[in-house]
This record gives C-alpha cells, sequence and structure tokens, in this order.
C-alpha cells in the first residue's frame, strides 16, 4: 500500500512551481542516497555499523535490481512503452486492475494498495487532484506515468507474497540480543523500501521515493 501521512488543513493549495522544483532536485538522486536517507528513519539503525549499513542497501538495491531484470527478462517488458509497461506486467502476472474513490481521512490519505491475492486498486481522488494540478507542467511526469509507478509498487507487494522467503529483505535480519546458542532477530522495515526502487524505475522510468 501507498500512503502518506499528513496534518493540513481542509483548505490548502499547492505550488506548482515549487512543486517542479523538488522533482527536478530531487530525481537525480541515486538509489544509494535515497538509501542513506531512509535509513536513518529505520528504528533500528543504532544496531548496525556504518559499514554494514552501506553493505546492507547495496544488498537491498541489488536485489531490488534482480528482481527488476528478471521481470525485463522474462516478459519482454523493454518493448513496451513506459507508460505502458507496469500495466503489461500486471496483466501477465494475472493482476487485475480497478480504480475506485477514496476520500482521504485526517491524517492519512491512501494512493493505491495490493488487494490479496490478484488485485490492485488505485484511488482515484489523489490521481485526479495531480492531473488537475500537472496539466499546465511541462516537467512534472505525465498522470499515466505516476498511475504506472503506483502499479509497479503494488507489483512488487505481490512478488514479495509469491517469492518474499527468498527475498534479501525477508531474510536479513539484526540480531537484538544473543544468549548462547540462541539469539533472536528483527527484520529492517527499510528493506522493503530499498528493493521496490528499482522495479518502479525499469517499468516507467521513473525513480520516485513512494512511502509504503
Amino acid at each position: 500500500m501507498i500512503k502518506q501521512r499528513f496534518f493540513l488543513k481542509q483548505q490548502h493549495t499547492v505550488d506548482l512551481a515549487l512543486l517542479e522544483t523538488w522533482y527536478e532536485q530531487l530525481m537525480p538522486i541515486n538509489e544509494f542516497s535515497w538509501g542513506v536517507f531512509e535509513f536513518t528513519r529505520e528504528m533500528l539503525r543504532n544496531k548496525v555499523s556504518e559499514e554494514e549499513k552501506n553493505e546492507i542497501i547495496e544488498e537491498a538495491i541489488l536485489c531490488g535490481r534482480t528482481w527488476a531484470q528478471k521481470m525485463l527478462d522474462q516478459f519482454d517488458l523493454k518493448k513496451q512503452g513506459k507508460a505502458d509497461r507496469a500495466w503489461y506486467l500486471a496483466d501477465n502476472l494475472g493482476l487485475s486492475i480497478t480504480e475506485r474513490s477514496g476520500k482521504p481521512t485526517k491524517f492519512r490519505m491512501v494512493f493505491a494498495q495490493f488487494i490479496m491475492e490478484h488485485s490492485i486498486e488505485l484511488i482515484t481522488e489523489p490521481i485526479e487532484a495531480y492531473t488537475d494540478l500537472t496539466q499546465s507542467s511541462q516537467i512534472l511526469p505525465k498522470p499515466e506515468v505516476i498511475r504506472g509507478v503506483l502499479i509497479a509498487h503494488e507489483i512488487f507487494h505481490y512478488l514479495e507474497e509469491q517469492h518474499g522467503a527468498t527475498m534479501y529483505h525477508v531474510t536479513k535480519t539484526i540480531p537484538l540480543w544473543r544468549f548462547f546458542p540462541t539469539s533472536i532477530g528483527q527484520r529492517l522495515v527499510v528493506l522493503r523500501k530499498l528493493r521496490r526502487w528499482p522495479l518502479q524505475k525499469n517499468c516507467v522510468r521513473q525513480t520516485l521515493c513512494l512511502k509504503c
């Protein structure tokens, strides 16, 4: 699920020029740098050294790239237009895509979600709001590209359900305590985000940091 938590008054405006500036500044940032930023919000960040953190980020990104390449090769995605790749991939994976209304609450807005076991829902309100806001922009991605990003993100939820046991973010744990010969480990939440980005990038050629 892609969601955004926020605290806003009911009446608010968005500065399109400022949004375009942010987009141009953020898009060149590479996956590793995003990983370093995301790690600052990881609850277990103090349980790993700087060297371990960098290794974990690189391994998570590699996992995402490996799965992205599998999808590219298996379904020959390169022959599809960037706006069509996510739809094409979802169709070949047997995933249906629907849109429904879902008004935001005071503290949360949902953009898309994966419905067990073979369905992806896109929420119309934020997509329509983005469409209205950016219709005059020559810089920001078109609404169909944003839909593709949302779909690609949710496809990874599906891949998690099918192949999660072999994915790095599932198998990698950080030891919390050890009492020989027993140890208790915990998964890193941040890894789920890091390995999704390569699939989004390869599906729609957009490296957008989506909160899940």
